[in-house]
């Protein structure tokens, strides 16, 4: 399986522990799992629990479905953004086009007063600064998304930096992790780099307004970045990439994280009262009090119809082929 660790929740994950079990918090998927196992590339096991003897995976994997069989059509959700962050003596306000950001990475826009980010921003001094571009060194899903999103709407981008988990990106700096890449940003004037939106809310980084595909400059708050997976047609399986999303105040760069379980609860001699309290845990963590909390630590909240597909799949688990909720 492709399994592409992500945006690591580390600040969520000590803050909530229900039945044994401690969970990442922002937008969930439930998979139905083959009994043939999960498997999980090195990138991802940093962001991976295991508990009760190893059947439940709590992981960020993003874009994980992208590849095999492992994975059925039946997942549960839970929301983050990527934002684009920025280091500007005194501008808290900035807009940036997917165009300016290929320009900026691919070394053809080095200035800040440059001509294409000035047009963008006519009501600001820009000043006449270098432009440090900062990226991942590690293999990231926070990468994968942001590239998969820009190779989307920048053919520019899509031509020479393509989408994957490490780019080879030739200009700036590098950093490890989201951590690392909001500290690089922070202690360098100039600096420009893409992290997640909670990194950006937490320590108070200033992050662009980003043109959407109806032409707007969104951005990034818990309400724009929620409002990408307000879809009308969200499926029932919930195999949705909700970057670039159509609601014309949606902010464009935003995606879900998965949590991953087994859909029929009776194996390696697992009892039912396990599988009951996991259901139960499942239903916890996609409700009213888990959100507010998300919320406190800046993670949208899930949109109602996503919110009702999410309960949907949680009610389809079965034990020895009944469902959960039978007697």
């Amino acid at each position: 399986m492709h399994s592409i660790g992500g945006m690591a929740l580390t600040e969520l994950w000590e803050r909530f522990s229900f039945y044994g079990l401690q969970s990442i918090l922002s937008f969930y998927l439930l998979y139905e799992l083959d009994q043939g196992g999960l498997a999980l590339s090195p990138a991802a096991s940093a962001g991976i629990v295991g508990a009760y003897g190893g059947a439940v995976y709590i992981a960020q994997l993003i874009g994980a479905w992208l590849g095999e069989r492992v994975l059925s059509p039946k997942r549960l959700v839970l929301i983050g953004g990527i934002v684009i962050a920025y280091n500007l003596e005194g501008i808290e306000e900035l807009r940036l086009t997917p165009e300016v950001i290929s320009g900026i990475y691919t070394g053809r826009i080095t200035e800040w007063s440059d001509p294409a980010i000035r047009e963008l921003n006519p009501d600001i001094t820009l000043p006449d600064q270098r432009v440090i571009p900062i990226y991942r060194t590690d293999g990231s899903g926070t990468t994968f998304v942001f590239s998969s999103y820009m190779s989307k709407v920048d053919s520019v981008w899509r031509e020479e930096l393509g989408a994957a988990k490490t780019l080879d990106i030739k200009v700036g700096n590098a950093a490890k992790g989201n951590p690392g890449v909001a500290g690089v940003i922070s202690s360098t004037p100039g600096a420009i780099g893409y992290i997640g939106s909670e990194y950006s809310m937490a320590l108070g980084i200033p992050a662009a307004a980003i043109r959407n595909r109806s032409g707007h400059f969104i951005a990034p708050t818990m309400e724009s970045i929620s409002l990408s997976a307000n879809l009308s047609d969200f499926p029932d399986d919930t195999r949705v990439m909700i970057a670039d999303s159509p609601d014309p105040d949606a902010y464009p760069i935003s995606t879900m994280t998965w949590l991953i379980v087994y859909k029929e609860q009776s194996y390696g001699h697992r009892s039912l009262e396990s599988a009951r309290l996991l259901q139960d845990f499942l239903y916890y963590i996609v409700g009213e009090e888990t959100h507010e909390a998300a919320r406190k630590t800046h993670y949208a909240s899930l949109p109602p119809l996503a919110l009702e597909k999410a309960r949907a799949v949680i009610a389809s688990m079965t034990y020895q082929g009944k469902p959960l909720s039978e007697p």
